[in-house]
């Protein structure tokens, strides 16, 4: 009796593992090309953290700084020419905000001058805006839209 029972559960693993095996590697897909979004949108996040920087060192409005810093965001370099951080990204997605500037969505408040006890500021806002991020496989994981992203910095005086 033992002997049949045996042959009757012959390759039920390997029929087990044939069924979850299809779930399991989308799974896996899912998960890595969600870490690889998040990944992608740190990158910009990290990008554009440092161009606010770059530009709270240099006097507002200047258009070969603020050039300079977008070209920080989007290669990574001042120089640019280099290859993009990220294909989906580009200068026209990086939009700089201070007391002279007003370049793309820019509002009211992000252009004045704060005045503190100790005098004014002047505030710089990088923004980057409509980044897509591409999935590697679509039909697993949608391609996604990052929302904007905004670094706000006071500049020195």
């Amino acid at each position: 009796m033992k002997g049949k029972k045996l042959i009757s559960q012959r390759g039920v693993a390997a029929v087990e593992l044939g069924i979850l095996l299809v779930p399991l590697t989308l799974l896996v897909f899912g998960i890595s090309e969600y870490g690889r979004a998040f990944y992608e949108y740190n990158k910009i996040v990290k990008s554009a953290r440092t161009a606010a920087r770059y530009l709270t060192l240099v006097a507002p409005g200047d258009a070969t700084q603020i050039t300079n810093a977008k070209k920080l965001v989007v290669f990574g370099n001042t120089t640019g020419g280099t290859p993009q951080l990220l294909k989906e990204l580009s200068i026209s997605n990086v939009h700089v905000c201070d007391s002279k500037t007003n370049d793309g969505p820019c509002l009211a408040a992000d252009q004045a001058l704060q005045f503190t006890g100790n005098g004014t500021v002047n505030l710089v806002k990088v923004m980057v805006t409509n980044v897509q991020f591409t999935s590697l496989v679509p039909g697993i994981v949608s391609d996604l839209t990052f929302g904007t992203i905004s670094l706000t910095m006071a500049q020195v005086q």
